[in-house]
């Protein structure tokens, strides 16, 4: 099939013949590519080992992913919250903290000490 190794991760493996990209994790593997070109790849795998297809990838690590006709979205909101929350701090607003724009800034004199 072609499967090149990424340099960034060992995990990660890209088809240049397909355009498909393959994420492997223990014992499943992530697909992304246009539809033909994944069924390609899931036909040939099937020959070699018992694969399940499974449904569209709504989530990977945290981040939910939204499939539209011609792009992905990816929503990070509920690992958002997920931190927040395990922080204690999900009842947090977030606030504008207005810097006056006439304020100019100069490089700390490192031989000062940072705290008086």
């Amino acid at each position: 099939m072609g499967f090149l190794s990424c340099s960034f991760n060992l995990y990660v493996f890209i088809s240049p013949d397909y355009n498909v990209i393959l994420v492997v994790y223990i014992d499943d593997l992530t697909t992304v590519g246009k539809k033909a070109d994944v069924c390609k790849v899931y036909e040939y795998l099937s020959k070699h080992f018992t694969v399940t297809l499974k449904k569209e990838l709504s989530y990977l690590l945290g981040i939910k992913i939204l499939h539209t006709i011609t792009s992905l979205k990816l929503e990070q909101s509920q690992y958002i919250i997920n931190m927040l929350t395990y922080f204690g701090i999900e009842m947090s607003w977030p606030v504008s903290t207005l810097i006056d724009p006439k304020v100019t800034f100069v490089k700390a004199d490192v031989s000062e000490p940072a705290y008086h």
